[in-house]
């Protein structure tokens, strides 16, 4: 099967434009990143692991990226990748400025064990596109 993909022209374009089918085997995850307290999340990451240090109970904010410094449609997925998460730790998932919180809120909480949720920016608000309660 022959590919439509065509490669895009760079240099000084401002828009690099795909017009065939693009198709990537495999997984796509860009900067992943684990973190154990407070962080400012880098605009390149796709993936953050949380890591709740024992004993709990533990408190951590964690500030998504500036909407008007990433693209529209970046989706970043957090997780809490450890089961020392309760009993009362919290994680906060903050808007990185004023008005730019998730779905219309200021956060949101993660507090139990393998708990995620994939936040997407739409160019004004981040909304929640995926959940999982953290049961297995």
């Amino acid at each position: 099967m022959t590919s439509r993909f065509k490669p895009a022209r760079f240099g000084n374009a401002d828009n690099n434009i795909i017009t065939g089918t693009l198709t990537i085997a495999g997984a796509l995850v860009v900067n992943p990143i684990t973190v154990t307290g407070d962080e400012n999340i880098p605009t390149n990451t796709s993936l953050v692991l949380i890591d709740i240090q024992s004993p709990p109970p533990v408190t951590i904010t964690l500030i998504l990226p500036n909407i008007d410094d990433i693209a529209v449609g970046h989706t970043i997925s957090f997780k809490i990748s450890t089961e020392t998460a309760w009993p009362g730790s919290r994680v906060f998932i903050n808007g990185g400025a004023p008005g730019q919180g998730v779905d219309g809120g200021i956060n949101c909480r993660l507090r139990d064990p393998w708990q995620a949720v994939t936040l997407c920016n739409n160019g004004t608000v981040w909304n929640i596109i995926r959940y999982f309660d953290g049961t297995i």
